[in-house]
């Protein structure tokens, strides 16, 4: 048995303003388990790593000479680490006392999930989506009409009203999300051919390929600063998110999907070739 029960994985490219309270957060209010902290740092030179070194001396800091994408950096905090349990979280999350303890205390009464994931809080403290159904043409375009609607504040609360409770999911947000260790060592870490978005998705879905549940938390909840780390260029991250979804679907053979966001993609290329040359 691992002395360490819980490891803590970050991810950081050029988030030196948001890590660093991240991790006054998880120092502020440890987790009651022994628990150690990874950084694996995308070669953000910004001065994170300065800022790491400095401030926080425990954390275990691996550094990167190029972007290797979300994936392969997790996957790289993985391999070192040592916990019985893994939580990954976003370097522009801030945890709210006691609630690592409780999804670590979720997980050992319940050996049928496999991954949980918390109620995320946008900074305003209102709800945020962190959890829904595979993706499929359906889904993804109900998810598209709950995001249009989601600055409105009745329709929030009405969607928070349907995350009240403890429940079963397809998948939860990798902002913050925590497996078995057991889970990994069966189901391998995150698919590496992803570099961004949906690379969470995809583990989910093997996990539960795999036997396991996936879970979703309520009583655990962060504050999530969503969207901080991908804004520095959106042009960038509006073509990963592309990519990875046309690769999830292709991946696991759902051919429909692939090919009705093939087209639409297709489509918004030749539209905006039109506009450029107008």
């Amino acid at each position: 048995m691992s002395e360490v029960c819980l490891s803590i994985i970050l991810v950081s490219y050029k988030t030196r303003e948001v890590i660093e309270e991240c991790l006054k957060s998880i120092y502020k209010n440890p987790p009651a388990f022994p628990f150690e902290v990874i950084i694996v740092d995308n070669a953000s030179f910004d001065g994170t790593v300065e800022l790491i070194k400095k401030d926080f001396p425990n954390v275990h800091l691996i550094e990167n000479n190029t972007n290797r994408g979300f994936p392969a950096a997790n996957n790289q905090g993985i391999e070192i680490s040592r916990g019985n349990f893994i939580l990954l979280l976003n370097s522009d999350v801030v945890v709210l006392p006691g609630s690592i303890d409780k999804m670590i205390k979720f997980m050992k009464e319940h050996s049928d999930v496999g991954a949980i994931g918390p109620k995320l809080l946008n900074s305003d403290g209102s709800f945020q989506i962190s959890a829904w159904l595979f993706p499929n043409v359906i889904t993804e375009v109900i998810r598209k009409i709950v995001n249009i609607f989601a600055r409105n504040i009745n329709f929030r609360n009405f969607m928070e009203r349907l995350y009240t409770r403890e429940k079963k999911v397809d998948w939860v947000s990798g902002a913050c999300l925590m497996i078995r260790r057991e889970v990994v060592d069966k189901i391998g870490g995150l698919d590496e051919n992803f570099f961004l978005y949906f690379e969470d998705v995809d583990w989910c879905y093997r996990i539960c390929k795999a036997g396991w549940k996936i879970y979703y938390f309520p009583l655990a909840m962060m504050i999530h600063f969503l969207g901080k780390s991908m804004n520095q260029n959106k042009t960038r991250s509006f073509l990963e998110y592309r990519r990875s979804q046309l690769y999830f679907y292709k991946k696991h053979g759902k051919t429909i999907s692939f090919f009705f966001f093939k087209i639409l993609q297709l489509f918004r290329e030749k539209r905006t070739i039109i506009a450029n040359r107008n």
